[in-house]
């Protein structure tokens, strides 16, 4: 169950934990999406880029907001590291769970049920396989829509995941939109920097921030958000 639940306006998250089977759902975070960026997919959450570790150990974020989240797999790696280094955290998961425009150009990975996209149900699951429900809240929900919610509602994050569309367009907007919701001394940080296979990616990304540092490591990029007090940074 989600333990100090996360509210949007004035009404509490429901929990989309409860009573839900996930056994029926084998644990599945393995992404084909992975082999577009030259690396072999795997089923392991652990394995992922060294940046998530970096930023949240000294960073200890408290919110993270991922906008993108597919099947967990970062989300599932992020939670691990907050307990790893005893960060009381949420992470919250945009996402309409539908697929982005890639998902229906290759048709893979949707799960469809009479046509319609299952993959939220496979989030869920794979959630609760790792045992993460106290720290993953999922939002299903477009990342236009939540922004203005979050932003009425006054929610600042420490951390930003921008892992969503992979088009110009959706990237950009994502990036517009969510560096309004991070606080000061907090970090941006993408997916799929990769010029080869997306560069509307590196399009994006270098439009929104021509004059700050871009760091990038393993497909990540980062930008950390001035100022920032009292914090020794070593990227």
């Amino acid at each position: 169950m989600i333990s100090n639940p996360v509210t949007v306006g004035d009404a509490a998250i429901i929990d989309p934990y409860k009573d839900f089977d996930y056994t029926q759902y084998p644990f599945d975070v393995d992404g084909f999406w992975e082999s577009f960026n030259g690396k072999t997919p795997t089923n392991d959450p652990s394995d992922n880029s060294p940046a998530f570790e970096k930023i949240i150990s000294e960073l200890r974020p408290n919110l993270i907001l991922e906008v993108g989240t597919y099947k967990g797999k970062s989300a599932i790696h992020m939670a691990n590291l907050t307990k790893k280094y005893e960060i009381p955290a949420k992470v919250i998961c945009i996402d309409t769970f539908l697929g982005s425009a890639e998902h229906y150009h290759v048709n893979q990975d949707l799960k469809r049920k009479h046509g319609y996209p299952t993959m939220y149900y496979q989030f869920i699951a794979n959630v609760m396989h790792t045992n993460n429900q106290d720290v993953i809240v999922p939002i299903p929900i477009d990342s236009l829509s939540e922004y203005r919610i979050l932003k009425e509602n006054g929610t600042i994050a420490d951390m930003i995941f921008i892992d969503a569309g992979h088009f110009y367009e959706s990237v950009a907007l994502d990036i517009k939109l969510y560096w309004e919701l991070l606080r000061p001394g907090g970090v941006m940080l993408g997916d799929d920097y990769c010029e080869k296979t997306w560069p509307d990616v590196l399009r994006a990304v270098h439009e929104f921030f021509p004059d700050q540092k871009v760091y990038t490591e393993d497909n990540k990029w980062w930008v950390y958000k001035e100022p920032v007090a009292n914090k020794n940074w070593s990227w």
